[in-house]
């Protein structure tokens, strides 16, 4: 989120705050205005000046108000004088009269009350006052209404009448006095509609043993929070509530007993957590419900009791997470629902209940992720549907409940990816549907009998992307559906996670030369225990791969796996992998038992994909060797993620380049003797081969650009690029491991690859003016074309190539002391050069020299002037050791023009030194690792 962002969202509850003021003040909470507002279910009796129930007071007996309430001391009803005597009642000049829990934080002109002073001793005086009437609350009965029906309670309202109210905090409910007409110990019974809370709103473990009404409530102090609270004596109303001061955190909490509604709720203030909460008792309405303030996490809810209800609801503030959540009750219906301020995750979300209505949602937020989640209650509908703000996700899908409409449906924001989604029930309708933001993924899906495909503007699908279309359903037995996995706290779930393999893998005789079909190849194979022999765990060694492909994309590990000592001679795919236990294409671990040797790394001897997967344990490649060429290797690690250590000790050849895209969560390891310069030296000569080998297949007349998946890979830039950006992970990682000196070898390997590309985009930037005609008949741009071709690129090229040869790239310590060693004679040359010219003009810089027999045994001032000048220019921010004397200051006046030219030669000496000493300081530090 911006800083613009949050400027918005203050500015939107800055305003919403002054709109619930403006409504507030004319709701009328004064002393006065309490009496327009009725009790319901009392009557007072103004004879005997006490509050009696409707159903037994007498005929002359008139209704009571919430006046009568808070005079209401149990037996009697108390006067304003009595009120004002307790300090229950406050007059303030000009304002109106309040009861102490009424009285409002800041009055109508702006001007604040007692209220925002935590510390006051009137907060007692409410506390007191608060748990009196706590303990007189009671149970409250109410007809099963819907929201709209509004409240209709059975009775006499018991409930602690908190409506208008502003309060820091509400005590708990006391527990040791228990009477006839109370609830279970420590139930609140409350009506705090347009209470505002000063404070954090702490309501963890309560339980709500009466219909509760915050509507319009606000809290404005801090985290509301309902942590595993149980709403168990009636419905739950949130209406209009506003979310401000923090976090609305309703973690665990059980709706049990009626219909819960959030209509129209604002959470301005941060997060809206429902994290496994269970909507049991009726339906769930969030209508036109604003997420504005935080992400909105309903991670494993269940909607069990009813419907749920998201019309027309807005999550801007950040990521809508729905990931397990299950709607079993009724129907789902998010139409115009709007997915704005971040990822909307429906991953392994149950839509059992009835519809899922999606019609005219908006995903412009981020990714729609509707992976593996189940549509089996009735409909799914995402009929006009945008998901403009990423990938639409829907693989593995089941939609197994009836039909299934993306009708007008537009995917303009990447993927629409419906890889091995199942239609088993009912037709998938994808008429008049656009594809514009990226492909269109249906490969392996499953489609039944009533499939329309008819009338849609297809997209351009390639031959083993096309859906297959059956006329009746596969059963579970020829093709398994896929599973979830979490372990949930109130129902368990399968354990597995992922779709059932396409292929059964029958147990070899052998695991030690096995040999795979390439038409078949592993993707989406599982390790499950014992899903390999009887070994707890596959052991796959010595493997021998005969087949153009080997394929464990998507594969998922659940035990140890095995790859040590495999020879792969084919293109290995590992994408989208996952381990989950330890994984081992070496043994780092090994003892040298007698007459046995080591059991050697795998070798991948063709293209290598590791990108994507995911090493949850011990990632082992010890001993591993990695492809020869530059091609089969740039990227192999491309996104992969290692939690633990990724170990490469006793790797012969590093492949600089496969670190490219690399995460590593705890660092790597190598063995001392990396990085060898000749292997990089190698490495940059391959990544040249292999960009010759780009060249001459993107030459050749067979080519086509749009058929190669190796297009955005290819040429010297690509190439180079892959190499830089791997040598900076791993310098990248030395420098977390503070170790300075491989941090600056690689550094220095960096540098070189970066020059290499910089030399191959002159090259091409050189070729691509020559080749012009128009540019060739100026003079000027054929020899920008010979010499310049890009200025800057070339300026930048050179100055690499200088700092490589005088500090080899910031390693060398003596390189830079040599260079101004050099420097300084150069500079002497010229100054003695300087003298000579000047004294042929008649300066007095040469008068009375002596040359050879004519010299006395006193040398000319002019030479400790020179030596002193070279000095103090070599000595550079350090010039002061050579003493404050002016050099040539014998010559007062005259000269200007020679001491001039000293003075300019020692200015560019003493920067030239400057630049020089400190290379060799910086290579001094990182050789000895001084921090």
């Amino acid at each position: 989120m911006t800083d613009t962002d949050k400027i918005d969202i203050e500015a939107e509850k800055a305003k919403a705050d002054a709109a619930w003021w403006k409504k507030w003040w004319r709701q009328d909470f004064s002393w006065e205005g309490l009496k327009n507002k009725p009790w319901q279910g009392w009557s007072v009796i103004e004879s005997e000046n006490r509050v009696v129930e409707t159903a037994d007071a007498p005929e002359d007996a008139r209704k009571a108000t919430l006046q009568d309430y808070w005079r209401w001391d149990g037996e009697s009803l108390r006067d304003d004088q009595a009120l004002l005597d307790l300090g229950l009642l406050e007059d303030h000049d000009g304002q109106k009269r309040f009861h102490i829990c009424h009285l409002p934080e800041c009055w109508k002109d702006g001007s604040e009350s007692w209220k925002p002073n935590a510390e006051d001793e009137r907060w007692d005086i409410i506390a007191q006052a608060l748990m009196v009437k706590m303990g007189r609350a009671a149970k409250t009965e109410a007809e099963k209404t819907t929201p709209r029906q509004g409240e209709k309670l059975i009775g006499p309202d018991r409930r602690l009448q908190l409506a208008g109210a502003q309060i820091r905090s509400l005590p708990r409910p006391p527990t040791a006095d228990k009477t006839q007409d109370s609830g279970p110990d420590g139930a609140y019974h409350l009506h705090a509609a347009w209470t505002r809370w000063l404070d954090a709103a702490n309501f963890n473990e309560a339980e709500f043993a009466s219909p509760v009404r915050f509507n319009n409530a606000q809290f404005s102090g801090g985290n509301a929070s309902f942590n595993n609270a149980q709403f168990s004596g009636g419905y739950a109303s949130f209406n209009n509530a506003q979310f401000s001061g923090g976090d609305a955190n309703f973690n665990q909490a059980q709706f049990s007993s009626g219909y819960v509604s959030f209509r129209n709720a604002q959470f301005s203030g941060g997060d809206a957590n429902f994290n496994q909460a269970q909507f049991s008792g009726g339906n769930a309405n969030f209508r036109y419900a604003e997420f504005s303030g935080g992400y909105a996490i309903f991670y494993n809810a269940e909607f069990s009791g009813g419907y749920a209800d998201f019309y027309n609801a807005e999550f801007s503030g950040g990521y809508a997470n729905f990931r397990y959540a299950e709607f079993s009750g009724g129907y789902a219906d998010f139409y115009n629902a709007e997915f704005s301020g971040g990822y909307a995750n429906f991953r392994y979300a149950e839509f059992s209940g009835g519809y899922a209505i999606f019609y005219n949602a908006e995903f412009s937020g981020g990714y729609a992720i509707f992976r593996n989640a189940e549509f089996s209650g009735g409909y799914a509908n995402f009929f006009n549907a945008q998901f403009s703000g990423g990938d639409a996700n829907f693989n593995q899908a089941q939609f197994s409940g009836g039909n299934a409409s993306f009708r007008n449906a537009q995917f303009s924001g990447g993927y629409a990816n419906f890889g091995n989604a199942q239609f088993s029930s009912g037709y998938a309708d994808f008429r008049y549907a656009e594809f514009s933001g990226g492909y269109a993924i249906f490969s392996s899906c499953f489609v039944s009998a009533h499939a329309r495909y008819r009338h849609e503007r297809r997209p351009e699908l390639r031959s083993h992307d096309r859906c297959r279309l059956s006329k009746r359903p596969k059963s579970r037995s020829s093709r398994s559906l896929p599973h979830k996995h979490l372990a949930h706290p109130k129902k368990p779930r399968p354990a597995g996670s992922v779709a059932q393999p396409k292929i059964r893998v029958r147990k070899p005789k052998s695991w030690r030369t096995p040999r795979l079909n390439a038409s078949l190849g592993w993707r989406q194979a599982r390790s499950i225990g014992h899903g390999f022999g009887n070994s707890p765990s596959p052991k796959i060694r010595s493997m021998r791969q005969s087949h153009s492909l080997f394929l464990f994309s998507g594969a998922v590990f659940k035990q140890s796996a095995y790859f040590s000592g495999s020879r792969i001679f084919a293109t290995a795919r590992f994408s989208d992998a996952i381990f989950e236990a330890d994984c081992f294409f070496g043994i780092a671990q090994q003892s040298l038992q007698t007459g046995k040797s080591l059991i050697p790394g795998a070798y991948f001897a063709a293209a290598t994909s590791f990108r994507n997967a995911l090493f949850k344990r011990t990632a082992d490649f010890a001993r591993c060797r990695f492809p020869d060429k530059a091609e089969d290797r740039n990227g192999l690690f491309e996104n992969c993620r290692f939690n633990e250590v990724l170990d490469l000790k006793g790797v012969e050849r590093l492949p600089f380049s496969a670190f490219q895209g690399i995460r590593l969560d705890q660092g790597l390891s190598l063995d001392p003797v990396h990085p060898m310069d000749d292997q990089f030296d190698e490495a940059l000569e391959q990544a040249q081969i292999a960009a010759e080998r780009d060249q001459a297949a993107c030459e050749a007349k067979d080519y086509k650009p749009d058929q190669d998946p190796e297009r955005e890979r290819r040429g010297a830039d690509n190439r180079f690029a892959a190499l830089e950006a791997g040598c900076r992970v791993l310098k990248t990682q030395m420098a977390a491991a503070e170790d300075k000196a491989r941090e600056q070898h690689f550094f220095s390997y960096e540098i070189r690859a970066r020059e290499k590309r910089t030399e191959h985009a002159l090259a091409a930037k050189r070729s691509e003016m020559r080749a012009d005609p128009d540019k060739q008949k100026a003079w000027r741009h054929r020899l920008q074309a010979w010499l310049l071709p890009d200025p800057n690129r070339q300026f930048q090229l050179w100055a690499s190539q200088r700092y490589g040869r005088i500090s080899h790239y910031g390693g060398s310590v003596t390189g830079p002391l040599a260079t101004l060693g050099k420097a300084s004679i150069w500079i002497l040359a010229l100054y003695i050069s300087l003298s000579f010219i000047s004294g042929l003009f008649g300066s007095r810089v040469m008068e009375d020299i002596c040359l050879f027999h004519s010299c006395s045994s006193e040398l000319h001032p002019i030479v400790f002037e020179l030596l002193e000048a070279v000095a103090k220019g070599a000595l550079g921010p350090f010039r002061l050791l050579a003493g404050r004397g002016e050099v040539f200051g014998y010559l007062g006046e005259s000269a200007p023009l020679f001491r001039g030219f000293i003075m300019a030669g020692m200015l560019v000496h003493g920067l030239i030194s400057a630049a020089l000493i400190f290379l060799s300081l910086l290579a001094l530090r990182r050789n000895f690792q001084i921090n």
